[in-house]
């Protein structure tokens, strides 16, 4: 590996060591085809091994491109990774290695199916005697819907986005009933003026 490229080879440890078991970080080097340094080599490669890079390929692919990916890819036990490769030139722009980086996505997807179970209520049964006449609850949930689709928090609403969820509050008739303007005030983090003249603006129109 030439001078320039071991500062490549520190910057793959490093990589590497940022998830733990899960990245695998490869150079490749052009000129012979063979794998030139790889970090965590959970593809059971090493360093020497054939590429096996489709030479024809990659030139159409490389040209005037220093990303290629991010790209699927398999472990020899059949997990998903997500792969992303970096082209690396020399002073004339000619590519001489490849720099890939492959992340197992097992681990991540699992993760991402637990937490999605755990927080998917749209499924779960509702209990009308807890909240069929908790016009909090109701309260809370609509807000939390309009919230939802603006895709923002609380602390984050402009007047426009607070008037959304006025307007959606005033359409379920939550205004209707006694204290909940002090409710929803205190749930927007304003004054009861403040929300009357929200809620004025939504009834004009």
């Amino acid at each position: 590996m030439s001078d320039s490229l071991q500062n490549y080879r520190v910057l793959c440890k490093a990589i590497s060591l940022l998830l733990p078991n899960q990245l695998e970080v490869v150079i490749h080097d052009l000129d012979s085809g063979k794998i030139a340094h790889i970090e965590n080599p959970y593809s059971n490669r090493t360093i020497g091994d054939d590429s096996l890079i489709d030479e024809d390929e990659l030139t159409t692919e490389i040209d005037n491109k220093a990303i290629i990916g991010p790209y699927s890819k398999s472990t020899p036990e059949g997990e998903s990774t997500k792969s992303i490769t970096s082209v690396l030139r020399d002073d004339e722009g000619v590519a001489t290695h490849l720099l890939c980086i492959n992340m197992k996505t097992g681990l991540l997807a699992q993760s991402a199916k637990l937490l999605a179970s755990l927080i998917d209520i749209e499924s779960e049964q509702q209990s009308p005697a807890l909240m069929g006449s908790d016009w909090r609850e109701n309260t809370n949930q609509i807000i939390a819907k309009t919230l939802a689709e603006l895709g923002m928090a609380m602390h984050a609403t402009s007047k426009a986005d607070k008037l959304k969820i006025v307007a959606a509050l005033e359409a379920n008739q939550i205004f209707q009933v006694r204290g909940s303007s002090d409710y929803v005030a205190k749930a927007f983090g304003i004054s009861r003026a403040s929300l009357y003249t929200l809620l004025r603006d939504v009834r004009q129109h």
